[in-house]
């Protein structure tokens, strides 16, 4: 089994609050709306109950938001890392969907912005 890196991780969770928070919901909320216990959330954002992919699904699919539209968003902006990591491998993912769109690769918006 593949060891998750702690910071694919915390990038995830962070991404994951930041749409929670755009949408408007709670952590109670989302709690309610995936039949979950109350606290469940918290322990999942601190770190006492290990992130799974079926939990990204599960909570992309309460806000409304595909699971790869979610990804696409959580890497964006972030620095291409060169250490053969899910991270990069991501980053490849997510370059070339932009590519097939006709897009710039991930972060140049931001970049562009910062400059100008």
């Amino acid at each position: 089994m593949m060891k998750q890196s702690g910071d694919d991780v915390a990038l995830v969770l962070e991404a994951l609050k930041i749409e929670i928070e755009r949408v408007g919901h709670s952590w109670r909320k989302m709690e309610l709306s995936l039949n979950l216990g109350n606290g469940y959330f918290s322990h999942l954002f601190a770190g006492r109950i290990e992130l799974k992919f079926r939990h990204v699904v599960a909570i992309t699919e309460v806000l409304g938001l595909s699971t790869r539209d979610f990804f696409l968003r959580a890497y964006e902006v972030v620095p291409r890392p060169d250490d053969g990591s899910l991270r990069t491998l991501l980053h490849e993912v997510v370059d070339a969907e932009l590519s097939s769109r006709g897009l710039p690769p991930r972060g140049t918006r931001a970049r562009e912005a910062a400059q100008g």
